[in-house]
């Protein structure tokens, strides 16, 4: 099994989205294909507490004293209702942690506790709140999930809510029952999760049953399960808990990877979640006699777990030494000398760190699997020896497939060729950091009994200016002045068509934006193709786009008949021409088994310009503006 596609194509703030359908009949299906080509076990309790927690069994020391389980605990657990066992769950950890720490001798701090409660809504992008009724993803070390037992019923399902275990509080644990479904939703866009105006809805919160399904009571045939004994396809309750990983990962950002467990009947197993794919162990019982040191290993190594060994991204410290960081708020962003390159592609000398702006990530990338991109503002703190320019600065941190070209070194190589004319058209790069194997220290490494079927990813953070943002515009004129004279390239072209009806669309050119139109949702929801297919079905004909032209603000309509009717028609007369050569193209498959040189060079002429079609003269001339640029026709 090797995952050998691109990262989910869900976009940050799809979870606002005001249909469950949406969520479960595109959401959790990709989460589902993602997490089965890349998932990977079944893992020794052992090895994945030691390896992903940093707990060795050892410092149990468990010869040196008999733990003793609580009948009474254990009686209370054995209920039929799924919401009663929550309680009696974490009390019989808890149990287990207290009866270790009476052991002599040096004991660690707890961090983590599970406390439990029920109906309780989950609102994204707020801090946890003592008060009732609201929780927050951000600062959760720790999801799980309890299965629910299903029979068909004509019954609506309930909603649900999710497991957690934030830090040093008598904290809320969560699951999939009892919960009410909130309807506040937020209109941001999907690529503005920064934006707060409305309470969002995370994804976990919203039940991802059938609608013939309901939760029933089980009888007590569900505490004798037999365990699983190989790695099968996900559930759909093994697909909520990874709902509640995506949240904690789309939340502040500042994760690496994300753990959880999963709870069937008396059987509890661990998940782990990164960017490369997901781990899970072998399933143990609570109850059985025959497991309780694997249920005293996990309740202490998850209580005694440090902000490292729960997920959260090293390189960036927080200003205290708190455990759960539910903000990247004056967190110093620290790019080791060892791995980094300035922006000439020369290894810097001495540690370069840079301070983060502002309570939140400018951008987060939704998914648990792919490239995780998380974009923060940030300032120069510590140079390294290095000029680093005052003022504003953006640093991107993804996590790329390894066997792809570095973006460093290709910006490095492109800016060095070029000259500093054309320099000015390609993006400014002031430093980067690349991590990767054995330095990201990631837990799978340290786990010898996995395959290597996964695809590497490397960590790579990036280092550049900031640019200012379209909403800044404040007159046409600005507008139209920054579009100008940008790039000669064809896939360049087409987009700032695409974003110039965007900003039409949305931009009023004085400090604010309308909400996202729905007719544009069909841009940012669902699959790349489905997308794809969205926005040339939009560009097929005036009759498709007269909807967008009547919704055009007011602050754009100056330039309708200039800008934007020309350059959807030039589209549109693309589409048609690409419709016509790829008919052509597939009638040449049948009649010849291999292209010429000949045919194969005028392939490759219609696909950089669409037969002269989408050219940065014609896209000029279209929009009436001079194709000519005199400083880049005097260079050489």
């Amino acid at each position: 099994m090797r995952l050998s596609h691109g990262p989910t194509p869900i976009k940050s703030g799809l979870i606002t989205t005001d249909a469950c359908v949406f969520v479960k009949n595109i959401v959790y299906p990709q989460l589902k294909d993602d997490i089965n080509r890349s998932m990977q076990g079944l893992l020794g309790v052992e090895e994945f507490v030691k390896a992903v927690w940093g707990f060795d069994e050892a410092d149990l020391r468990w010869d040196e004293w008999m733990f003793k389980p609580s009948a009474k605990l254990q009686a209370e657990f054995r209920v039929p209702d799924e919401v009663d066992r929550y309680k009696p769950f974490c009390d019989m950890l808890d149990d287990a942690f207290d009866q270790w720490c009476k052991l002599p001798g040096p004991i660690r701090k707890r961090t983590v506790q599970l406390v439990p409660k029920e109906a309780l809504a989950g609102l994204a992008e707020k801090e946890i709140s003592t008060v009732a009724g609201v929780i927050t993803w951000n600062g959760m070390p720790i999801v799980g999930e309890f299965k629910k037992w299903l029979i068909a019923q004509l019954q609506p399902p309930k909603p649900g809510s999710p497991m957690s275990a934030p830090e040093l509080h008598p904290v809320d644990v969560f699951s999939s029952a009892g919960m009410k479904r909130r309807r506040e939703m937020s209109a941001d866009g999907p690529v503005k999760r920064q934006k707060s105006e409305h309470k969002s809805q995370p994804l976990a919160t919203i039940q991802d049953l059938d609608l013939d399904e309901v939760t029933t009571q089980p009888g007590s045939e569900i505490f004798h399960l037999e365990a699983e004994t190989k790695l099968t396809p996900i559930t759909r309750d093994q697909i909520q808990l990874a709902g509640y990983a995506n949240e904690i990962f789309a939340a502040v950002g500042n994760r690496r990877y994300v753990t959880g467990l999963f709870v069937r009947g008396d059987k509890v197993s661990l998940w782990y979640y990164d960017r490369i794919g997901v781990v899970r162990t072998k399933e143990f019982s609570i109850l059985d006699p025959a497991d309780s040191k694997l249920v005293v290993l996990m309740a202490v190594a998850m209580s005694v777990c440090d902000r490292d060994h729960l997920g959260f991204e090293p390189l960036l410290h927080p200003p205290t030494n708190v455990v759960s960081s539910s903000t990247v708020k004056d967190n110093i962003l620290l790019l080791p000398a060892n791995h980094t390159i300035d922006g000439s592609g020369v290894q810097v000398q001495h540690d370069v760190s840079f301070q983060v702006l502002g309570n939140k990530a400018i951008y987060i990338q939704y998914g648990v699997i792919g490239r995780g991109t998380v974009v923060y503002s940030v300032a120069a703190k510590d140079t390294g020896g290095l000029e680093l320019p005052k003022g504003e600065l953006v640093a991107k941190l993804s996590w790329p497939v390894k066997t792809r070209a570095a973006e460093d070194f290709l910006i490095c190589d492109i800016r060095s060729k070029i000259g500093p004319t054309w320099s000015k058209h390609i993006p400014e790069l002031i430093c980067s950091m690349t991590l990767d194997g054995d330095a990201l220290g990631l837990p799978r490494t340290l786990m010898p009994s996995l395959d290597d079927a996964s695809e590497e990813r490397v960590l790579r953070i990036l280092i550049a200016p900031r640019a200012e943002a379209l909403a800044k515009a404040r007159s046409l004129e600005e507008f139209q002045a920054i579009f100008l004279h940008v790039h000669l390239y064809r896939h360049d072209l087409e987009s700032f068509i695409y974003v110039l009806v965007w900003c039409a669309m949305h931009l009023r050119l004085d400090g604010t934006e309308q909400s996202r139109h729905p007719l544009l949702n069909s841009w940012t929801e669902g699959t790349w193709d489905n997308i794809y297919q969205a926005k040339y079905n939009l560009f097929s004909n005036f009759k498709t786009l007269d909807p967008i032209f009547r919704n055009i603000q007011p602050a754009f309509q100056p330039i309708l008949p200039e800008w934007i009717v020309p350059l959807c028609e030039l589209l549109k007369d693309i589409q048609q021409q690409q419709s016509n050569h790829d008919d052509n193209i597939y009638g040449k498959i049948w009649k010849r088994k291999a292209k010429t040189a000949a045919q194969q060079a005028n392939e490759d002429a219609w696909n950089e310009t669409r037969e002269g079609l989408m050219t940065f003269e014609n896209f000029m001339t279209m929009i009436g503006e001079d194709p000519d640029i005199p400083e880049l026709a005097a260079s050489p």
